[in-house]
């Protein structure tokens, strides 16, 4: 019910020297795996979710780079959401500028930089349907 965007999930493992190490009753490998596994079944569900919350938001990012290869920028938000931009987002390296979240291609999620018109759902998800092999192309 708690809308974490991302968990870090890992076993505990003892620590020579600490209290923790000499407990009785350690919890057996293969609960361990068992657990984890359920908790990062969890945090993929929870992330996919907080990600899908945020299409249709405009938020600020921060401009990390450009792909010479694909001429697509990169993009990290204030609330860490990593973007790829569209090919007629026109940004420099650096800068911070409010991009409009669009779409989901998983992590990164799709993104357009300095709309000049107020943001269209259904228009950028008719563009989505066109970046989708290029935004795969990038991770």
């Amino acid at each position: 019910r708690i809308p974490f965007a991302r968990l870090h999930v890992f076993p505990f493992s003892p620590r020579k020297g600490t209290r923790a190490a000499g407990f009785p009753d350690q919890v057996p490998e293969a609960i361990k795996r068992g657990r984890m596994r359920i908790l990062r079944e969890l945090a993929s569900k929870k992330a996919a979710a907080f990600l899908s919350s945020q299409i249709g938001k405009t938020r600020p990012a921060l401009i990390e780079g450009l792909s010479p290869k694909t001429g697509r920028a990169t993009a990290l938000t204030d609330i860490f959401i990593r973007a790829v931009l569209s090919l007629e987002s026109r940004v420099r390296q650096g800068e911070i500028r409010e991009i409009a979240i669009w779409g989901s291609s998983g992590d990164p999620m799709l993104a357009e930089a300095d709309l000049a018109e107020p943001f269209d759902l259904a228009e950028s998800q008719a563009l989505e349907a066109r970046s989708l092999p290029l935004a795969a192309a990038e991770t």
